[in-house]
């Protein structure tokens, strides 16, 4: 059965906008979370898994990390599905992504946009995980830098920082 099939989902997603293939992730921004990820532990699918802070400097930083989450179809059907979706209404921490990558090859993806050199030479970190920094980043990125970080995504999901508008942002034709 496809995601778009499954009750829940069609409350919240138009069926019109979602891949007709590919992974779902579910991108976790647990430093905006209350208590990081503990909140929210009982109701994560037990999908396959990874923090974007992996290989990095902030690397132990795991209850500050931002979480990448395979979605399995099964779990649309879900209470706990519903739960994430008001806890990303209300936090707008939470994002959603279509791909046909998988887990590791998303991770590989996403990180390199997450390390800036700023002109004094220091490194920072770059919150491009965080729904309302995604939105304005990246309307300040070059069609390369889009198309780099958007050319094997189909769809990334999200709340914008006043949490009334889900955006959908699709990678350039």
């Amino acid at each position: 059965m496809s995601f778009v099939q499954h009750e829940h989902f069609k409350q919240f997603w138009p069926a019109e906008a979602v891949p007709a293939t590919g992974n779902l992730f579910l991108l976790i921004d647990a430093a905006a979370q209350t208590s990081g990820l503990h909140r929210l532990r009982f109701i994560l699918p037990a999908g396959e898994r990874c923090s974007l802070f992996e290989d990095t400097p902030e690397q132990n930083l795991h209850d500050l990390a931002p979480w990448l989450i395979h979605i399995d179809p099964s779990y649309l059907q879900s209470d706990a599905f519903l739960q994430l979706l008001k806890i990303e209404y209300e936090t707008a921490s939470l994002s959603w992504i279509w791909t046909p990558l998988n887990l590791k090859e998303l991770q590989k993806t996403i990180q390199p946009f997450m390390q800036a050199q700023l002109k004094s030479g220091q490194e920072a970190l770059v919150r491009i995980y965080d729904p309302p920094v995604l939105l304005r980043l990246i309307k300040t990125f070059t069609p390369e830098q889009e198309k780099k970080l958007m050319g094997q995504i189909q769809a990334w999901w999200l709340y914008d920082a006043h949490h009334q508008i889900r955006h959908i942002i699709k990678p350039l034709n």
